[in-house]
């Protein structure tokens, strides 16, 4: 017994000393993923990011912020629309997600926000607009508590903000088991065409446009070497929202939801309304958390109004 309990620690220690070889060698060498992508260099970061230069006159800059495990392309349909209208548009893909690179236990981590605000200033000096979907809306609030001379507005889709962070279940997060499993759940559960397009139905609420749209798009980034590890060390050392700093915070902001949301917390939403100042509510009827891509234009209109004020 105790013989194969030797081999089994033995194993186990040559599995999580690939795994850490694997992280320290990951992605790095990353190919353009699209003709428009760019990459913000800081310290062992490498955050992918597309531009979308503005038709006519110019009335602002947008910086676009996607959820969990979704990457810039989220954001396609709506930009279309925003750059008609004049506005200079910036997509970012957070760490862990997308093209950016993925946190390991080596990385010397840089919070999210500080690296997409030090990405804004790097763009432009001017104001910018912050436009974030589900997680995305969490972290654009949090730049903005953080740097509100820098933020013109918020446009919020379905946001969720992280509320509890640290402690044991931050380190339990981190861990390089947590890290393990979270690599064989999303390297093998995303392998499956069929499992994903079940998942995007459920988030999207709208079969006729589930049915069409390319999957590969959400799958082939969450393919990539450590995803799932790097998920794990985000979620030990994601920034939860200060409600006190939202309290004070100033700034225009519009929260738009689906009627059909069945993913977004209704009370992490209704608490980040009440704290917030100054701030419009728009219900889509007939949407999910997914209507950024469902309801595309809908989303702009009330967003375009919210803007033009």
């Amino acid at each position: 017994m105790k013989k194969f309990g030797k081999i089994t620690a033995v194993i186990l220690a040559a599995v999580l000393m690939l795994t850490s070889f694997a992280f320290s060698c990951f992605a790095e060498n990353y190919e353009t993923p699209f003709e428009n992508s760019s990459f913000y260099l800081e310290g062992d970061y490498s955050i992918h990011y597309r531009v979308f230069s503005n038709s006519g006159d110019k009335k602002g800059n947008i910086m676009f912020i996607h959820g969990f495990g979704l990457s810039t392309s989220s954001f396609d349909d709506m930009i279309k629309f925003f750059t008609q209208e004049g506005y200079y548009c910036v997509s970012v893909d957070l760490p862990n997600m997308g093209y950016s690179t993925r946190e390991n236990e080596k990385t010397r981590i840089i919070d999210r926000e500080t690296l997409i605000y030090n990405l804004m200033t790097s763009l432009s000096d001017e104001k910018w607009i912050l436009a974030g979907h589900s997680l995305g809306g969490g972290v654009s609030v949090n730049i903005a508590c953080d740097h509100p001379e820098k933020v013109e507005r918020l446009l919020l889709f379905a946001p969720q903000t992280v509320e509890q962070s640290g402690g044991y279940n931050s380190r339990l997060s981190g861990s390089a088991l947590m890290r393990f499993l979270f690599n064989f759940v999303i390297k093998y559960g995303t392998r499956s065409r069929l499992l994903m397009k079940i998942v995007m139905y459920a988030a999207m609420q709208d079969n006729a446009y589930a049915s069409q749209y390319d999957v590969e798009l959400i799958r082939q980034p969450l393919q990539i070497e450590n995803t799932g590890a790097g998920l794990a060390v985000m979620a030990a050392n994601a920034r939860c929202v200060d409600y006190e700093k939202v309290k004070v915070l100033d700034i225009p902001a519009l929260i738009i939801r689906g009627d059909k949301d069945n993913i977004a917390s209704a009370d992490n939403i209704e608490r980040l309304e009440n704290a917030l100042r100054n701030v419009n509510e728009e219900t889509v009827s007939g949407a999910g958390h997914m209507l950024i891509y469902t309801k595309a234009a809908e989303v702009f209109r009330l967003s375009n109004n919210f803007l033009n004020k």
